[in-house]
């Protein structure tokens, strides 16, 4: 089996919703994912955390099943569990069931779409506040590493707002204002919907035609003006736990850069498994941490390569010194003929590994088709595959530059050592 033995159709009904059907008759589970242009990324300081509150309500009953405990069962009974979630640019709905229970769940799963209850806001209120709090300390200030990694990164930028909101916002969502807020984002133009399974392509189209016919076409809203670079910011946060947490972020590129395929295979050769480098420097060599992390997120116009590892306060200095060695070493050398092959092949395995897993293909495609259009499977293999170690170099120097980084440590650190990492920020030209 391979990429050309499961092609993926798309199609556009006539609201403007893209939807893409991934046929895989040897599966036994059929997949809905839907993505929408929806997030932080969309939001202002007077309504952040709407889209994430949203989410919430998408749960809590729709007209058929009008109360949150009836539409789980609804959805449980048909072998399936409803998932939904925000990022700070798209917001997901997904659920996989038996193939024999396809049609039932499609109808449930097009009327939360468009006609949630939003019923329960208060109680729905409580859970959100318990959420928020999980990230404050006993004043009610931030602790969060990647909340403040992502406001150091994109300073005044609506990316760089917390997904969940704050207290303050939280407190003044309503009923009409969240009905406004999924009129203009859960519409045809904003939405993707990708099904994968044991599926006739043609049948899943006229359900989708049938089950979406009244569905909002709406527009899909503009980005905005674009994030600008952080230029080397730092900030310490008191918080008194047993470690640090230490955060770099580094403005990075976006969806359809020329440098965005190289940034994706340069996280590969920091962090895919327990030979890269990240994590044999910094824990099998040298023992500072227990685990160190590397993440890249790209936007249709900008991108996020953030870092973590958490020490014991004292040895932060040393994790950061030893990650921003690491770093440079990259933009001086690049990486080896072997990790880069390496790189290629678990590439290649983890897209071939999703040929047996609907629920990841309909995410795959779901995403491909909101953002990066035409791009397949095998396209997108062949785009990282044709990547030389000179090109990976030079994304390393194209991203990681001070003027593009931010860095936060968010712990127990004197005033001594809060300074040397400063300067350790400073130092990285």
């Amino acid at each position: 089996m391979n990429w050309e033995s499961i092609p993926a159709q798309s199609h556009t009904l006539s609201s403007g919703l893209r939807v893409v059907t991934i046929a895989m008759p040897h599966t036994h589970r059929i997949a809905i994912n839907a993505q929408i242009a929806i997030g932080s990324r969309h939001e202002s300081n007077a309504n952040n955390g709407v889209s994430h509150f949203l989410e919430h309500m998408l749960y809590r009953g729709i007209p058929s099943h009008p109360t949150a405990h009836q539409q789980a069962v609804a959805f449980e009974e048909l072998g399936g569990t409803l998932h939904a979630s925000t990022a700070v640019d798209a917001g997901s709905l997904a659920i996989s069931v038996p193939p024999e229970n396809f049609s039932p769940t499609l109808s449930l799963f097009a009327e939360v779409f468009q006609h949630p209850q939003l019923d329960g806001i208060d109680l729905e209120r409580g859970i959100v506040e318990e959420e928020i709090l999980d990230g404050l300390d006993e004043v009610g200030e931030s602790v969060d590493a990647d909340d403040w990694i992502r406001q150091l990164v994109f300073r005044n930028h609506s990316l760089g707002m917390p997904i969940t909101g704050t207290l303050d916002t939280l407190s003044g969502f309503d009923a009409d204002g969240l009905l406004a807020h999924h009129a203009d984002y859960y519409c045809g133009a904003a939405s993707t919907i990708a099904i994968a399974g044991p599926l006739d392509p043609d049948a899943v189209f006229r359900q989708l035609d049938a089950a979406f016919a009244k569905q909002r076409s709406g527009q899909r809203q503009a980005l905005g003006a674009s994030p600008t670079a952080p230029g080397g910011r730092y900030r310490h946060v008191r918080h008194t736990a047993s470690q640090t947490e230490l955060r770099l972020g580094f403005l990075a590129p976006g969806i359809g850069h020329k440098s965005e395929p190289a940034v994706e295979m340069l996280l590969r050769i920091l962090d895919d498994g327990l030979s890269t480098r990240l994590y044999q420097e910094i824990c099998d060599k040298r023992g500072l941490c227990y685990d160190v992390s590397g993440h890249f997120e790209a936007y249709e116009d900008s991108g996020l390569v953030e870092l973590a590892a958490e020490s014991a306060h004292d040895r932060s200095p040393a994790v950061l010194e030893t990650i921003l060695g690491i770093l440079d070493s990259l933009r001086q050398s690049g990486p080896t003929e072997a990790e880069l092959r390496k790189a290629r092949d678990r590439h290649r395995w983890e897209q071939l590994a999703m040929l047996d897993r609907p629920g990841a293909m309909a995410e795959h495609h779901a995403e491909y088709a909101q953002f990066r259009e035409g791009v397949s499977l095998q396209s997108r293999h062949e785009e990282l595959a044709s990547l030389t170690p000179a090109d990976i170099q030079n994304a390393a120097a194209f991203v990681f530059s001070a003027n593009n980084m931010a860095g936060v440590s968010v712990g127990v650190q004197n005033a001594k050592q809060q300074e040397q990492l400063e300067k350790q920020l400073q130092s990285f030209v």
